[in-house]
C-alpha cells in the first residue's frame, strides 16, 4: 500500500547538532515519537524515551543502543510510574 501524506525529506542532518543535549521524547516506542527520537539521536542527542508500553520501549532502546545512539538504559520517569502502581 502506498503511503499517503507528505513525504518531505529532511533538508539535512548533522551528527553533532545536539551533542551534550538531553531530549525527552514521549511516545518514543512507536509512530511519531519513535521517528522524533530517531532524528534527535541521529544528530547526537542524548534521548530519554518515555512510553506507556514498556516492552515496545525496551525494543527501541535496544535498537538505538546497538546502533551506537545515546540512550540512557534506565529512566527515572519509568521508575516513578512503576512506583505509583499505574
Amino acid at each position: 500500500m502506498e503511503q499517503l501524506g507528505a513525504t518531505i525529506p529532511p533538508t539535512g542532518t548533522y551528527g553533532d547538532k545536539y551533542t551534550d543535549q538531553v531530549v525527552l521524547v514521549t511516545g518514543g516506542g512507536n509512530g511519531i515519537g519513535h521517528d522524533t527520537a530517531t532524528l534527535f539521536a541521529d544528530q547526537g542527542g542524548n534521548v530519554v524515551l518515555v512510553d506507556l508500553d514498556e516492552q515496545r520501549l525496551r525494543k527501541v532502546e535496544a535498537s538505538f543502543t546497538s546502533e551506537g545512539k545515546n540512550v540512557p538504559t534506565e529512566s527515572p520517569i519509568r521508575h516513578q510510574k512503576s512506583k505509583s502502581g499505574q
